[in-house]
């Protein structure tokens, strides 16, 4: 039933998958499309964000290792996954995500960690709690 829970949360799994393996073909816009249809999912609003940005943050990763790709082509769909994983856990904290260890902690996170505006999310969200 797509209104289960198990559905939805199994539909959720794919489309991070899908989200990481289109980055890693150079098809962002699709990429960055099937983050947001995970964001948008209703079973848990909070947590579909999370798993979106978690998953343009591997894309970073991904494009990264991308050889076929110059270092500039690299570095540019870097920075554009980045900012859309930083958008996704913005989203998922206006939504409700209060989860600040995690944010520190799961190496999904890992490829943006380092940046300002994700460090300045995890602040927010660690003064939340």
């Amino acid at each position: 039933k797509p209104e289960s829970k198990t559905y939805q949360q199994g539909l959720a799994l794919h489309l991070v998958s899908r989200t990481l393996m289109l980055a890693a073909l150079g098809k962002q816009e699709d990429a960055i499309a099937s983050a947001k249809r995970l964001a948008a999912l209703e079973y848990d609003a909070k947590e579909a964000a999370a798993w979106a940005a978690m998953g343009l943050s591997l894309a970073v990763r991904a494009v990264m290792e991308n050889e076929e790709l110059d270092e500039a082509a690299r570095r540019e769909a870097a920075e554009t996954y980045a900012k859309e994983a930083i958008r996704m856990l913005d989203v998922a904290v206006q939504r409700g995500y209060d989860n600040a260890n995690e944010l520190r902690t799961d190496t999904d996170f890992d490829p943006i960690r380092e940046r300002k505006d994700f460090q300045a999310i995890v602040e927010r969200v660690a003064e939340g709690q």
